[in-house]
């Protein structure tokens, strides 16, 4: 086995790789509201806070480091652009609608149990030493929310969970 290879190959596993598009600087200046609304001009356009929204609910984090992410993603992009600050993102996130993301996403519990397998004569070949007994091991998964069986395999004893 070509262990370099396989090293490279399971680090590259959690590489990131971002494509924003060639205008994203003309995309991430706003030109929302007009002179005759009172208040300051808004700075960044929805989209760019629901950007900064979905980046926080699909990866769990808190708006700060949500802030953060951002910043290293425009970094490694090589765009000098600013990001939506904390304050401003959690006051724009009520007149945002965001997509429902599931919170348990598809996870199930596995488990697994011995079998024996008995057949005619098993008493008779256990007692008078002629034949091993044979285990199988059987492996469930079990999706938590329903209790449902979502997946079965049957395995040689020597198969470890």
């Amino acid at each position: 086995m070509h262990w370099n290879k396989y090293n490279c190959e399971r680090a590259n596993r959690g590489s990131l790789t971002v494509c924003l598009g060639d205008d994203l600087a003309s995309k991430w200046a706003s030109n929302e509201r007009a002179a005759a609304d009172r208040g300051c001009p808004i700075a960044y356009p929805d989209h760019v806070v629901l950007l900064g929204l979905l980046l926080q609910q699909i990866y769990r984090l808190p708006l700060r480091q949500t802030v953060g992410l951002m910043r290293s993603v425009l970094k490694l992009s090589d765009v000098a652009l600013a990001v939506p600050d904390p304050c401003a993102q959690c006051q724009r996130r009520r007149h945002l609608v965001l997509p429902h993301w599931p919170k348990g996403g598809g996870c199930s519990e596995i488990d697994s149990t011995g079998l024996q397998i008995r057949g005619p004569n098993t008493w008779l070949t256990t007692v008078h030493g002629q034949k091993r007994r044979t285990y199988r091991k059987i492996h469930l998964g079990v999706d938590p929310a329903s209790s449902l069986i979502v997946a079965g395999l049957v395995t040689p004893c020597q198969t470890h969970d």
